[in-house]
């Protein structure tokens, strides 16, 4: 069974944009993760983002790479909302639920800041394709980003695969 999915990230400031730019997204550009869930389920992505880190995002050669695989378009964060990150967050959820109420779609929310292993989409793309209406990814494990995101970038910037993470 084909399904319309809304994947929806919320993504600001420095750190945020940095994490989404050179770890998230490059992670979901790997040949098993977005393009294998768009080939299975008609999929768009909703970016809730400043309009100074919307610049940053589509000046990015991954975000090119997205928007060859499937529909991307931006919803407006206000600077002055963000004084409190987790009250944003949680009106960003809402605007998010209310999005695909009225589109009548999943929603699949993608944090920022992490990366996914290549095939994660494709597996869940294929749960969804089997009759599966909830999916739980936990996102409990941190990491040191001085560390690990040098480490990770490195990774993903020398794979054969052509992502290329900055």
């Amino acid at each position: 069974m084909r399904h319309d999915i809304s994947l929806m990230t919320s993504v600001w400031g420095d750190w945020h944009t940095d994490a989404f730019l050179r770890l998230n997204l490059p992670s979901l550009l790997t040949p098993r993760n977005l393009r294998a869930l768009a080939a299975m389920h008609h999929v768009s992505f909703v970016i809730f983002t400043t309009d100074a880190d919307r610049t940053r995002i589509e000046a990015s050669a991954a975000f090119a790479r997205l928007c060859e695989l499937m529909t991307v378009s931006f919803e407006h964060v206000d600077n002055g909302e963000i004084h409190d990150p987790v009250v944003t967050q949680q009106r960003v959820w809402w605007e998010a639920i209310a999005h695909v109420n009225r589109l009548g779609t999943h929603l699949f929310f993608l944090p920022p800041d992490v990366i996914w292993s290549n095939a994660s989409m494709e597996h869940i793309g294929t749960a969804m394709a089997g009759g599966r209406h909830i999916v739980i990814i936990p996102w409990t494990v941190r990491v040191v980003a001085e560390t690990f995101q040098p480490a990770i970038t490195s990774y993903l910037r020398d794979r054969d695969d052509g992502i290329e993470s900055r």
